[in-house]
């Protein structure tokens, strides 16, 4: 029994400088990301003239909404449409009859919209982050057409 206490004892006293010898050390870990600039094209409220007299020209609104990372920026485009030729123009879908139209960045139409091709009025802006809505305006005037109903698709083109 006695040989027994004594090997417990040592047992003890041989794990104690163990604890005394638990050391700490440190190292860092790194933690990055990439943020790419991205946008989408939102909604559009498309641009209906509604009904008109071509030969008198009328007036229609529309808009766009971007969705761009904040402090993106960012180039608008609208091309010339389906059935550009030298000009804008909607399609009659019975007669294939073209209706010329015109579209502006502002409700004056002091800024006609382009795709730097034709004409180089493109929209320049930065991203917020959040939704952007952008006019897009419109105009018929002075044309001779018979009744139809007349549409065209227009691309968008964002380039960021």
């Amino acid at each position: 029994m006695k040989h027994l206490r004594i090997l417990l004892a040592a047992g003890v006293l041989a794990c104690a400088p163990l604890a005394a010898l638990a050391t700490t050390t440190t190292g860092t870990l790194t933690v990055s990301a990439t943020v790419n600039p991205s946008c989408t094209v939102g909604s559009s409220n498309a641009l209906n003239f509604g009904s008109i007299i071509p030969s008198v020209g009328d007036l229609g609104s529309g808009s766009i909404s971007f969705n761009c990372s904040s402090g993106a920026p960012y180039t608008v485009a609208l091309d010339g449409g389906q059935n550009y030729t030298n000009a804008r123009y909607m399609k009659g879908t019975i007669t294939g009859t073209l209706l010329a139209y015109m579209l502006y960045q502002d409700a004056g139409h002091a800024t006609s919209w382009g795709n730097g091709i034709f004409n180089g009025n493109l929209l320049d802006a930065t991203g917020t982050g959040a939704a952007q809505m952008v006019g897009v305006f419109g105009e018929t005037g002075g044309q001779s057409v018979p009744a139809d109903t007349y549409s065209d698709i227009v691309t968008i083109t964002v380039t960021f």
